[in-house]
């Protein structure tokens, strides 16, 4: 960013999201004490993001520099790299820019990284959705264990959506 004329800074990253450590149901009493259904951790998260310097650097920028920050950072807008994710269809980012650049650094063949990023970013929304979908998981009444998954009884895993 600096070589196209923009201040970046590193920064740390969130805390991570109530909804992403305990999908289904907070199953850990000292975190529910202290963070409830995740109010806490949703407004931690919201100072931070408001705080973030590159973010209050980008909202300072009059429009023409706010777009060219955004060029510069996510490239020209030709989209050639292209990930099919499952669940999700084609996802498709340009391979120019200072992410791209800093990615092809870091990893070496971009294209793959993108794609394997992209479909590794599905994951968790698949399995919480095949796990819904279950009926050992909506049957089960509060307070009791869901049946015993048996031989014939597919699992999550074993859905079509995961197959090829």
């Amino acid at each position: 960013m600096r070589a196209a004329g923009f201040e970046s800074r590193v920064t740390d990253e969130p805390p991570e999201a109530v909804d992403t450590r305990f999908p289904y149901v907070i199953d850990d009493p000292a975190r529910a004490t202290s963070n409830g259904y995740g109010r806490a951790i949703r407004t931690r998260r919201n100072a931070i993001a408001d705080d973030d310097p590159d973010q209050r650097c980008f909202r300072a920028l009059a429009e023409p520099r706010r777009s060219a920050a955004l060029r510069a950072f996510h490239g020209d807008g030709n989209q050639r790299l292209e990930a099919r994710v499952p669940g999700s269809g084609t996802i498709r980012h340009s391979d120019k820019g200072c992410a791209a650049n800093a990615r092809r650094g870091l990893y070496g063949d971009l294209p793959s990284w993108y794609r394997a990023r992209k479909v590794t970013e599905a994951l968790p929304r698949l399995v919480r959705s095949a796990v819904v979908r279950d009926a050992r998981h909506t049957r089960c009444p509060p307070n009791s264990a869901p049946p015993p998954a048996t031989e014939s009884t597919s699992t999550p895993f074993e859905s079509r959506e995961f197959s090829s």
